[in-house]
């Protein structure tokens, strides 16, 4: 088995996750993170899709009543999901390229970032109940599954970002992570605490690196 590389020191390179739509492709936390409730949370990643579409990323529980998840739209754009309420805002994403994004809240406050650009801001007030932390999926339960490459997904309880920042391709947990699912060497699929992960069909780590 090959082991990607990088530089004179044998440091493993990171790799991404490769979701097949038609095989209905999702990753989700075996059991339930500890509930975040009304308090900080981050959720990042970095992605790059095949095709257009409704095409979920990933969050807490999924675009239900205490759940919070990010997914692009037919439209090219970025939505996110509050609770079950639905925002979409104008940046463009488009098939092929590479693109980072992150949701975080601070008190009542949610802000949406894409590449490191604020694209959005929401005022509401709820709390996120405990679940699974899902990748490449709508709910826990499934559904418009994304279909492409996502380096990661980082989900954290902190408040990571406020204004405008620079991307890291690979994120690194933090004491407040609840959830990082990655491929960190480019042959494995992991989540950084060595929480238990169900892989729902065939999701693939591959050694392609979203840089």
């Amino acid at each position: 088995m090959f082991l990607p590389f990088a530089g004179a020191l044998g440091t493993p390179r990171p790799g991404s996750i490769e979701f097949n739509r038609a095989q209905a492709d999702s990753i989700e936390t075996t059991a339930n993170v500890a509930a975040v409730g009304f308090g900080d949370l981050t959720i990042e990643g970095r992605f790059r899709t095949a095709t257009n579409g409704e095409l979920y990323l990933g969050g807490i529980g999924g675009n239900t009543s205490g759940g919070v998840v990010v997914q692009t739209t037919s439209g090219q754009q970025i939505r996110v999901v509050l609770s079950g309420l639905s925002y979409t805002y104008s940046s463009q994403i488009s098939g092929g390229l590479v693109f980072d994004f992150a949701l975080s809240r601070s008190g009542s406050t949610w802000r949406t970032f894409v590449n490191g650009a604020l694209v959005g801001t929401q005022n509401l007030n709820f709390s996120v109940s405990s679940s699974k932390v899902i990748m490449g999926q709508k709910t826990t339960a499934g559904g418009d599954e994304f279909n492409g490459l996502i380096s990661h997904i980082h989900v954290t309880r902190r408040v990571k970002y406020t204004a405008p920042y620079a991307p890291s391709f690979a994120p690194k947990p933090d004491d407040d992570t609840l959830a990082l699912i990655h491929n960190p060497t480019g042959i494995a699929i992991e989540e950084a605490n060595g929480l238990a992960l169900t892989l729902n069909n065939s999701p693939t780590p591959v050694s392609t690196i979203l840089a």
